[in-house]
């Protein structure tokens, strides 16, 4: 947060995250074997609201496998399967409740992990 007029930004919190250095990202797409586990993290779409003059966004982390012939050195694909979504444990009731997992619109360009 930005302190009008002053050029000082504020924490929410403290903290001690810091950036990641640009060598620790892979300059292109390459999975080890097929049955890699791919972990992304983004906010679709359909779990995204505003009202009150609030924009809500919760994010939605997911664990897939790229799915077979559908990459390049840029872009792939992965296997995006709603009807075998499972929540992990400690997900709390209220969160499992307002959650969709039906169209994954709006994770293009998020950070997949492998």
């Amino acid at each position: 947060m930005r302190l009008e007029g002053t050029g000082t930004y504020l924490q929410a919190c403290e903290h001690q995250a810091a950036a990641l250095p640009i060598d620790r990202f892979a300059r292109s797409h390459r999975i080890v074997e097929q049955a890699e586990l791919l972990f992304f993290r983004g906010y679709s779409g359909e779990n995204s609201r505003y009202g009150f003059g609030t924009h809500e966004t919760n994010g939605s982390g997911y664990c897939s496998q790229e799915k077979h012939g559908s990459s390049d050195d840029q872009t792939f694909e992965m296997l995006w399967e709603p009807s075998k979504t499972e929540f992990t444990n400690g997900t709390s009731a209220e969160a499992k409740k307002v959650m969709k997992y039906d169209d994954p619109g709006g994770f293009s360009g998020s950070l997949v992990c492998g």
